[in-house]
């Protein structure tokens, strides 16, 4: 019978590196301290207020050359999307428990989703070629989907948090 090694360091356990040739992925599982997890969700709301700035202060979404007149039809909700990623993540300063991390998270992932699909609506860009607007189209896909996506896991974990008595996210 094969016993577990509690620890690489056990003096009976084998060496834990992979065999030549092999790749490992190693993945820590140990939770991010409170202050890392803080400092990162204070930097996500300043990028956010930085592109609330640069989109209506300096330089402006006119500065932009492949932007159209029509991005004012997407700035309302650019603007709201930007606001509510500065809300929740100021939110998470205060706590950050799972069930908020993964409400937060579907909250936003339903902005991003409502911007993605304006966006497509509108389409206010031009371009010298027709490859460029394909591409972009296809990158808008990719984001409507993985909005989709981020949405279902949010929901998922607001779920899993509230079912396990709302115990603090270790990621």
């Amino acid at each position: 019978m094969s016993t577990i090694p509690t620890s690489p360091s056990s003096p009976n356990s084998p060496d834990p590196s992979p065999p030549t040739g092999a790749t490992s992925v190693r993945r820590d599982r140990r939770p991010r301290s409170r202050g890392s997890r803080v400092a990162g969700y204070l930097i996500a709301a300043a990028i956010n207020a930085a592109l609330l700035y640069a989109i209506h202060v300096w330089p402006g979404w006119e500065a932009v050359p492949f932007l159209t007149d029509a991005t004012v039809d997407v700035l309302p909700i650019v603007d709201a999307s930007l606001i509510a990623g500065i809300v929740v993540n100021l939110l998470y300063v205060i706590g950050d428990p799972r069930w908020l991390r993964g409400l937060g998270d579907a909250v936003t992932a339903v902005f991003a989703l409502a911007v993605l699909v304006q966006v497509w609506t509108v389409f206010p860009f031009t371009f010298a070629g027709e490859g460029w607007a394909w591409l972009v189209r296809l990158g808008l896909a990719i984001g409507i989907l993985g909005s989709g996506i981020g949405i279902i896991v949010g929901v998922v974990r607001f779920l899993g948090g509230i079912i396990s008595g709302g115990r603090a996210h270790p990621v």
